[in-house]
């Protein structure tokens, strides 16, 4: 039709990568922070990337932000719409953990087991921080040292 474009002429040597981060971990990332991603149209290959933009806005759907990563496309392999997976390496420091499984969350409070020696074990209520690789930070309620005991559900 008349005064329709006919196609967009687009320079693919650099692409931008968007990426959605949780609100929770937002106090987490910054500028300049380096990230490793990867595409399944590329099985095996990954590409590096630092952090050039961290968008000011929120997704009220999603709870997520929006980063932006630059990366070389020299032979235009990189598509636009592609979908990617971006892992961001955070140094978090000393935290006490425990793993997931430990955490018994009621829909009113978490609660974890203290081992408290000879088969007795004590409920104790934790306040729970970030969660990262299948590991919850403990806040309050458990001191270093202490042993939680938690059952493992086991398929059939």
């Amino acid at each position: 039709m008349p005064g329709e474009k006919l196609f967009d002429l687009a320079d693919l040597s650099t692409v931008w990568v968007i990426s959605d981060i949780y609100e929770y971990e937002l106090s987490l990332i910054k500028v300049g922070q380096t990230a490793t991603i990867s595409l399944s149209y590329f099985p095996g290959k990954v590409f590096s990337s630092t952090i050039d933009y961290i968008y000011p806005s929120l997704s009220g759907d999603t709870r997520t932000a929006k980063v932006r990563f630059t990366i070389k496309n020299p032979s235009a392999q990189l598509k636009p719409q592609m979908f990617a997976n971006v892992e961001i390496k955070i140094d978090m420091g000393r935290r006490l953990v425990i793993p997931d499984d430990a955490v018994i969350d009621t829909g009113i409070r978490q609660v974890v087991y203290v081992d408290k020696g000879e088969g007795n074990f004590e409920p104790r209520e934790i306040l729970p921080g970030l969660k990262a690789g299948g590991m919850t930070e403990v806040m309050q309620g458990l001191e270093a040292g202490e042993k939680s005991s938690f059952i493992r559900h086991i398929p059939h």
